[in-house]
């Protein structure tokens, strides 16, 4: 089942026509509002005006295939259903924006972040004998080609595959709950429902005795994923942990790390949020602290 824009998030051609740079018939006016307006509309979907941006999210619930390597995860679903419903994942949460290359998937069994999809993969180029332009490569010898090439055959076995290709999710969930080592966390999750705060989904849910709302938005052009937990009638620290894996692209407004684990003292634990990098260069809104 491939993935694709089409399929993950179908309310996109409607939203790009409600979309502020879409062209709209109107009223007459001064030649330099016209070309003020016209040059607005020939910004492409996405830019955005500095940081804190937050495009219009297109919010739904899908059946996608299983893309979950841990295996605690894994077992919860499996649990759920025979082995053919265990090859997808049943309501997921899919948030996404037309502006975008990114879906996030959010998990109402588990309570929790599943992982991101990139759809737009850069594409994988296949490794060359000489770099274009390279006069040294070009210097290699009809002769020494044939050498290599024969060493190469007695080298790989018969039976090798070729590697896929890199997996186009990332930020993938894993370990336990993300607030399972705060006082009263360690408990099963209970899911009780979603609203829409300012067009973000905000997830209500029970983690042990703790009670969460957790809402997730995009930002910066969809460039970053903002994850805000609130607590309520907190009474001591706040410990948030993460996989290693998604240290490298996450940052909180309070808080100290540990590697990957967030400890907020009892004093601001009532809420505590993370902003991921999706892309690869995302400037850090202010307020953000990289440790």
């Amino acid at each position: 089942m491939p993935f694709s824009r089409l399929c993950l998030l179908p309310g996109f051609l409607a939203l790009a026509l409600a979309w502020p740079g879409h062209v709209r018939a109107q009223e007459e006016t001064p030649d330099t509002e016209k070309s003020e307006k016209s040059e607005k509309s020939e910004k492409p979907l996405g830019e955005f005006a500095g940081v804190g941006v937050v495009p219009k999210l297109s919010i739904s619930r899908k059946t996608v295939p299983n893309f979950l390597v841990d295996e605690t995860l894994a077992a919860v679903h499996a649990s759920t259903g025979s082995e053919s419903e265990t090859a997808t994942l049943e309501g997921v949460f899919t948030i996404g924006a037309n502006s975008s290359r990114y879906a996030v998937f959010w998990d109402p069994l588990t309570c929790r972040l599943l992982g991101v999809l990139d759809l737009e993969p850069d594409p994988v180029e296949a490794p060359t004998d000489e770099a274009d332009g390279d006069e040294t490569a070009s210097a290699e010898t009809e002769i020494d080609k044939g050498e290599r090439a024969e060493g190469s055959e007695k080298d790989v076995p018969l039976d090798s595959e070729p590697e896929s290709p890199p997996s186009p999710f990332f930020l993938l969930a894993g370990g336990r709950p993300p607030l399972g080592g705060t006082a009263g966390g360690s408990g099963e999750a209970s899911f009780f429902g979603v609203r829409l705060i300012d067009g973000k989904p905000e997830f209500l849910y029970e983690q042990g005795s703790l009670l969460i709302e957790e809402r997730l938005w995009l930002e910066n052009g969809g460039e970053t994923l903002q994850q805000q937990f609130t607590l309520r009638d907190m009474n001591s620290s706040l410990v948030l942990e993460i996989p290693e894996a998604w240290r490298q692209r996450v940052t909180s407004d309070r808080g100290e790390w540990d590697e990957g684990r967030l400890t907020v003292d009892k004093e601001e634990a009532g809420e505590v949020r993370l902003t991921y990098r999706l892309g690869n260069e995302v400037p850090t809104p202010e307020g953000e602290k990289s440790e």
